[in-house]
């Protein structure tokens, strides 16, 4: 049996002799300390195309020995075209079809670097903002009229004029005369209507109690 082979590979383990040879080939190492482990890197003094699996292959620890970790290695290597990972920063690979597919989950170029957002679509964000270019935004600022106030209900911005005045709220609201506030009647039945400081006051009629608005009996 047949293995594409490499330059060089690494082995984390507690166990790594001082040097090895295998099929007559030496081995140098390189000690890396990496917190509580150590990482091995082997060099071939002398590396063909492709080499036979040893019968004689000395095991690095009781659970893995040269053969099965170059073997391991190239496997990954040869099916995995994500490993290396070929796409930019904060750039996510898929297999498609053999190849990798960069993409972003936000915005910027898979190619080279991707950006981080808030969200990629409105529901990612809180019911009062919107997602506009991947960050979470104030979607009334520019929507209503002049003189009309914005309420932000599910995402969607609704545009009313206040309390006493009148008008289109995606145009424009104004005031309402002192004889507009009380015609119609914003009151209930058995109540009146006086306008004080450019409002209308309901209240219940003489010999009648109640909430004026709803109606008086």
């Amino acid at each position: 049996m047949a293995l594409t082979t490499f330059k060089s590979f690494e082995i984390t383990s507690s166990i790594v002799p001082e040097s090895s040879s295998v099929d007559g080939r030496n081995w140098s190492k390189t000690t890396i300390p990496n917190r509580n482990l150590v990482t091995k890197q082997f060099v071939f003094d002398d590396v063909p195309e492709t080499i036979d699996r040893p019968s004689n292959c000395p095991e690095i620890n009781p659970n893995k020995n040269l053969w099965s970790i170059l073997k391991q290695r190239s496997e990954r290597d040869n099916t995995d075209p994500c490993f290396p990972n070929p796409c930019g920063a904060h750039a996510k690979c898929r297999a498609s079809g053999g190849h990798p597919v960069c993409s972003c989950i936000y915005y910027g170029n898979p190619e080279t670097s991707c950006f981080e957002g808030e969200c990629v679509k409105t529901h990612d964000c809180s019911d009062d903002r919107v997602c506009k270019d991947f960050y979470c935004t104030d979607p009334c600022p520019g929507t209503c009229g002049r003189g009309a106030q914005c309420i932000v209900r599910r995402h969607v911005p609704v545009c009313t004029c206040p309390v006493g005045h009148t008008g289109d709220p995606f145009e424009q609201c104004r005031r309402l005369g002192p004889e507009e506030l009380c015609f119609p009647s914003p009151c209930g039945r058995n109540s009146k209507c006086e306008v004080a400081f450019h409002v209308a006051i309901c209240s219940c009629l003489p010999h009648f109690f109640g909430n004026p608005v709803q109606g008086c009996r």
